[in-house]
């Protein structure tokens, strides 16, 4: 007959576990790095405060890795400068995932090779933390809802972002449509007031500044036709200068020829901004001047 043999004694199954717990505690890998938080525990600041504690035993590998990444890149920009002597054809994928393409030489950065990366991030970030602090602001009013559903970056919501943004995505097209010298159609089914809202954050930014100033006027006609067209869609009268459309449109009557294509009535143009800030705010819009539209 086989032999049974004896059963463990419990203090061999209770070392097992032990040992198991000892090496998860030495190499910080408690209940949050493991995916799961401790009963009890909602708040987004716990849930971080945990996460962070699992990772300070990381600290030092993690900016070692991200010193060099710096280095790298900071490398072959220099590379770059000083052997792209031809263009080259570049592929960017920008903001709410716009594809462009650009020729790029060495002089076109002008020197410009530093590169840094960001303090702390690669560390491991818990996304149910980062959900639950987003959501949490957003209720609180700190963050807009359609920026909230971006800055969340879970897979199954990026079609819903997509739909949501579709207009402020067609209005960063435009943004580089006319960065480059294009000048893009303002139709009156545009959502006029989230194409003003993207290109003012757009004019925001450092690489606004570094543009010509012909590319800025037509950034500044192409709002002032967004104006215009929400103005006349909302029915609020205005009147432009007669001169400023002399100058735009020119006389078809007598052969002059347009002297600015983009000229901008200033005091229209800032009636009109009122209008757009009053609309935002939920308020009545009141007339401009006392014409009619243009």
């Amino acid at each position: 007959t086989p032999i049974q043999p004896p059963m463990l004694p419990n203090y061999v199954i209770e070392h097992v576990k032990l040992t198991a717990a000892e090496m998860d505690e030495i190499a910080s890998q408690n209940e949050v790095s493991k995916g799961s938080v401790p009963p009890g525990v909602e708040a987004a600041t716990a849930i971080s405060y945990l996460q962070e504690r699992d990772d300070a035993a990381l600290t030092y590998a993690v900016h070692s890795k991200e010193r060099a990444v710096q280095e790298i890149n900071q490398q072959l920009l220099a590379l770059v400068t000083e052997f792209w002597d031809q263009p080259r054809l570049v592929r960017v994928v920008g903001m709410n995932e716009v594809f462009d393409t650009q020729q790029l030489r060495g002089t076109d950065l002008r020197d410009n090779t530093d590169y840094r990366v960001v303090s702390g991030s690669s560390a491991p970030v818990s996304r149910a933390a980062k959900k639950a602090e987003i959501l949490e602001l957003t209720k609180a009013g700190g963050i807009p809802w359609n920026h909230a559903l971006r800055m969340i970056d879970l897979p199954d919501v990026a079609a819903l972002v997509e739909e949501v943004e579709r207009d402020t995505v067609q209005a960063t097209r435009e943004n580089l449509q006319l960065s480059k010298g294009m000048f893009p159609p303002v139709e009156n089914w545009h959502d006029h007031v989230a194409h003003i809202e993207e290109h003012d954050s757009y004019k925001k930014r450092e690489e606004y500044e570094y543009l010509d100033e012909q590319i800025k006027a037509r950034f500044r006609f192409h709002d002032y036709m967004h104006l215009m067209q929400m103005a006349m869609l909302l029915g609020v009268p205005f009147q432009e200068d007669p001169n400023v459309q002399a100058a735009r449109m020119g006389n078809p009557e007598t052969g002059q020829p347009p002297v600015d294509p983009f000229a901008v009535d200033p005091m229209t143009e800032m009636e009109l901004r009122k209008i757009l800030v009053m609309f935002k705010a939920g308020g009545a819009p009141q007339p401009v001047g006392s014409g009619t539209p243009a």
